[in-house]
């Protein structure tokens, strides 16, 4: 009996589905990941308003998500984030697999359906994990791939310009859509003037977004989010020292995500080396089906996808390095690249001489890496102590302009003072992370602070301001002047 692809796709969505269900389970990643504990907290506090839907406002699908949630949390206690990213990620993979059934053999189909159901632990973390919308948004370089084989009628352009406006709206990690779009229709199109069909429909969903996220009130008063600013970086900034990180996401960041763990066990450097090897040989059979025309040319437009992302993550702020300090949460941002990655290397390996036994060695790493996390668990950078100070840094951060909301938030945890003392903690950076220019803007915020800590009670106010202390320490990121510290510490003084 021959089953259709449909068939197959839903039974390795189900299968991947439950792999990830128990791999949530045995590690409760959901507890590792800061921006998740912050925003449950926000969730379950009960208001259906735009600043406690939207989780950051360059994170449109957040919305999507806390609907999702708050759905969830009418039938059960249990933690609503993590059931909503687990039917998240469910529904990203269910369409990367159908699309791969579309366009590409069934060897391949088969291939990547296999390396979906392990691929590697750090999406195993993120299948029940929400937190930046990365690993979920991994569906949409599949959905542009597909979209831009279609013909080229006005309907499909239109259709394209939609697509594309939801995906940035979504999240911006989508951005590098568009002038791969672009660049595929000026340079393979015969009739240019269809983009503007595309660019009109973005357009029009985009500035629809735009126009929300001007009027719409995301919370962040105190740290005034600017247009180009991504949780509260902005990306426009630039220094020599990103250029050494494009390097490094080749021979770091990459690798390490493909192998998933961070402890030294003797068999991960030999996993990553093999991972690479095959990555490598994969681009000569990329090259070698480019030359006799095995796919369209979408196709390999659709790939840029892979070196446009990693060259804007080594150019970003967010590039992270430090393999043996990382976790699942610092590799976050390459979740998104790393399953199209992976269907690419499929692909290029099953156009070389022994496509079996490559591809099923690339089907050996995450075998391999799945079995060393489980018996030599993934190291947390962060102590549970940490980890909850800093979902209190994320609430802070938002909320700190209104102390009553940030009260009703944290009230109800059994953690609340380690969470009161983190929103001291980002209440401060949101006031004092970006340099004053007069003396008097310095008093202004400081008097705003002071404002801040007095509406609590006294016995919690003692607490509020460990948390500001705490902003001023080598252990805080980003480290704020001791001067501005000293300041405040002369107007608490009694």
């Amino acid at each position: 009996m021959r089953f259709s692809n449909i068939q197959i796709v839903i039974v390795l969505t189900v299968l991947g589905t439950l792999i990830r269900w128990i791999y949530g389970l045995y590690f409760e990643a959901w507890n590792q990941a800061p921006d998740h504990i912050a925003w449950e907290l926000i969730l379950r506090e009960g208001s259906w308003n735009y600043t406690q839907l939207i989780h950051y406002p360059h994170e449109g699908g957040s919305i999507l998500v806390s609907l999702i949630s708050r759905f969830i949390g009418f039938f059960t206690s249990y933690d609503s984030l993590a059931i909503s990213a687990l039917i998240l990620d469910s529904i990203s993979r269910f369409v990367q697999l159908w699309v791969v059934s579309k366009v590409f053999s069934r060897k391949v189909f088969w291939g990547f359906g296999a390396w979906t159901l392990l691929a590697t632990p750090f999406l195993l973390m993120w299948g029940m994990v929400n937190f930046g919308l990365h690993n979920t948004s991994s569906v949409f370089p599949f959905i542009f791939l597909y979209l831009l084989g279609l013909p080229q009628s006005q309907k499909n352009q239109w259709l394209l310009g939609i697509f594309l406006g939801i995906a940035i709206w979504f999240s911006y990690t989508n951005l590098i859509l568009l002038p791969i779009y672009l660049i595929y229709q000026f340079i393979t199109s015969s009739k240019k003037q269809s983009v503007i069909h595309t660019i009109l429909a973005f357009m029009v969903v985009f500035g629809i977004h735009v126009l929300i996220r001007l009027n719409f009130d995301p919370g962040f008063h105190l740290s005034n989010y600017g247009m180009t600013s991504i949780r509260g970086i902005d990306f426009l900034s630039f220094s020599s020292v990103h250029m050494q990180h494009l390097l490094g996401t080749w021979i770091k960041a990459i690798p390490q995500l493909a192998v998933g763990n961070t402890t030294t066990h003797f068999a991960l450097i030999p996993t990553a080396i093999i991972w690479f090897i095959l990555f490598i040989l994969s681009l000569k059979g990329i090259y070698t089906s480019f030359q006799n025309r095995k796919f369209s040319k979408s196709v390999y437009y659709a790939f840029l996808t892979i070196p446009v992302f990693l060259i804007a993550y080594g150019l970003s702020p967010f590039y992270y390095g430090n393999i043996q300090n990382g976790n699942f949460t610092t590799y976050r941002h390459l979740t998104y690249i790393f399953p199209i990655l992976s269907m690419m290397i499929i692909v290029g390996l099953s156009e070389l001489k022994y496509q079996k036994t490559l591809i099923m060695t690339y089907l050996f790493v995450p075998v391999v890496t799945a079995g060393i996390s489980v018996i030599n668990p993934i190291k947390n950078s962060q102590s549970r102590t940490s980890t909850l100070k800093s979902a209190g840094w994320v609430i802070g951060y938002k909320f700190g302009h209104d102390p009553s909301k940030l009260q009703s938030i944290i009230s109800d945890s059994e953690n609340y003072d380690l969470l009161l003392e983190g929103t001291g903690w980002g209440v401060c950076t949101a006031l004092f992370e970006k340099p004053t220019t007069s003396s008097e803007e310095m008093s202004n915020k400081i008097n705003q602070l002071l404002r801040i800590n007095n509406q609590f009670k006294p016995s919690e106010q003692i607490i509020f301001l460990q948390g500001v202390k705490y902003a001023f320490s080598p252990k805080a990121n980003p480290q704020l002047p001791q001067e501005t510290l000293h300041q405040i510490l002369e107007k608490t003084a009694p």
